[in-house]
């Protein structure tokens, strides 16, 4: 859920696994664009593209994007990322193995939302994820590109093994998401 007021608020840093880690790319958001079907009630399509103030360096770009088949063929073992944590922030990136959840199981987990395993699923891990971890990406690890195929969406606070977290996005048909470069842009 976005809470921010300014896009100018938010600094995006590229190339690091350390917050405080002087060698990366840093540059904050000039705009910011919310997709025109997201629900603050139901979190479908919660999810939002941002413009970089200072374009990314070339090198850091990617003319490839996933194929169909790399959304519909996951396997029930994700790995994701994120700087959320159980106390304070941490400032360094942490990785977490996660497991796909049954939809039918997320969706009586929270029974506010429904997670249809199309445009939003449900992953568990032990230690996470944890809060302050939206936005954070899902990748299939068996994928040798290691291509998005979730985001953060909602989760608990108490990040326990036993909690199923609400990922979405990047998951089946969302073509929205497919503009050019701009997952690079989103963590």
């Amino acid at each position: 859920m976005l809470s921010l007021t300014l896009a100018s608020d938010i600094y995006i840093a590229l190339g690091t696994t350390n917050i405080e880690d002087g060698s990366k790319f840093v540059t904050n958001i000039s705009r910011i664009i919310i997709h025109e079907l997201y629900s603050n009630i139901t979190y479908d399509h919660d999810i939002a593209l941002v413009r970089l103030y200072t374009p990314l360096p070339q090198d850091t770009l990617s003319n490839k994007s996933p194929s169909p088949e790399t959304l519909n063929n996951m396997s029930s073992t994700l790995f994701a990322l994120g700087w959320g944590s159980k106390s304070e922030f941490s400032g360094v990136l942490s990785p977490k193995n996660v497991t796909l959840v049954d939809s039918t199981d997320c969706t009586s987990y929270y029974e506010s939302v429904e997670v249809d395993g199309e445009s939003k699923f449900c992953v568990v891990g032990q230690n996470g994820p944890c809060h302050g971890d939206s936005g954070g990406p899902v990748f299939n690890p068996r994928d040798p590109n290691r291509f998005l195929v979730g985001i953060v969406s909602a989760g608990h606070t108490n990040c326990s093994e036993a909690t199923p977290t609400k990922r979405c996005g990047a998951l089946i048909g969302e073509n929205w998401l497919f503009l050019g470069n701009i997952f690079a842009m989103l963590f």
